[in-house]
């Protein structure tokens, strides 16, 4: 069974701080916040409703309070190089991305992103240098250091108490990320950005999976999130 890690509103499950009593300059004990990033690719198509990521990811961005570091990504392999830069300066707990995917009633939690192979044109037609993540080292694949298994368990037990609310819906694992611009952004996370990474992939918001529904899971997982991540 779950139990929640923190209590009050969404705005302060979406933090926490980590406690350093000792520094040189006094003797005051410091906070350091650790901020939780919750990323998703824009998709600016004219005539065309958001995205269910784009949708998930503004209610998330509404309620997530002064910690939570949301970020609506242009589809540009070079502003994923600046977001991802950027968020590697500051210190998080855990990194979200979002995006899309058809099949329904399923959420998907990807463990493994690769390096290289980026064919896929971005909005402005570009693809990276050389189809691959500019980074010092040779690792062509990274898993999330998520516990993704006790996640998935955790969250359809948590959906199972109310069938009535839930339907369907369950969450699953998907083993490798595709190669596009979300493995791509996956992968930069991971490798650049030390915190617990992980990406979800919402299913389409109809029928009995509607957007409140698949907050309330997205919201349990990030409210429950340093449950999987090793010691908090």
């Amino acid at each position: 069974m779950m139990e929640d890690g923190a209590e009050g509103e969404i705005g302060d499950m979406l933090s926490m701080c980590n406690k350093h009593p000792f520094f040189d300059d006094d003797d005051s004990e410091r906070f350091v916040i650790l901020y939780k990033i919750c990323t998703v690719f824009d998709e600016p198509v004219e005539g065309k409703q958001p995205s269910s990521a784009v949708i998930v990811y503004e209610e998330l961005a509404k309620s997530g309070g002064y910690c939570c570091r949301p970020s609506k990504m242009e589809e540009s392999y070079v502003k994923v190089d600046q977001v991802v830069q950027e968020m590697a300066k500051i210190t998080s707990k855990c990194a979200i991305h979002l995006s899309s995917h058809a099949l329904k009633n399923t959420i998907q939690i990807v463990r493994t992103a690769f390096s290289g192979e980026y064919t896929q044109n971005d909005k402005d037609g570009n693809v990276p240098e050389g189809n691959e993540v500019k980074f010092d080292g040779d690792e062509t694949v990274m898993k999330t250091t998520v516990n993704c298994e006790k996640l998935v368990e955790d969250i359809n037990e948590f959906m199972e108490e109310d069938r009535q609310m839930y339907g369907a819906l369950e969450i699953q694992i998907m083993e490798e990320s595709e190669r596009n611009i979300d493995g791509y952004a996956y992968f930069s996370f991971l490798k650049f950005v030390p915190c617990g990474n992980i990406h979800l992939r919402i299913p389409p918001l109809e029928g009995s999976c509607t957007k409140e529904v698949i907050n309330e899971v997205i919201e349990t997982i990030m409210r429950n999130f340093w449950n999987y991540c090793g010691d908090s």
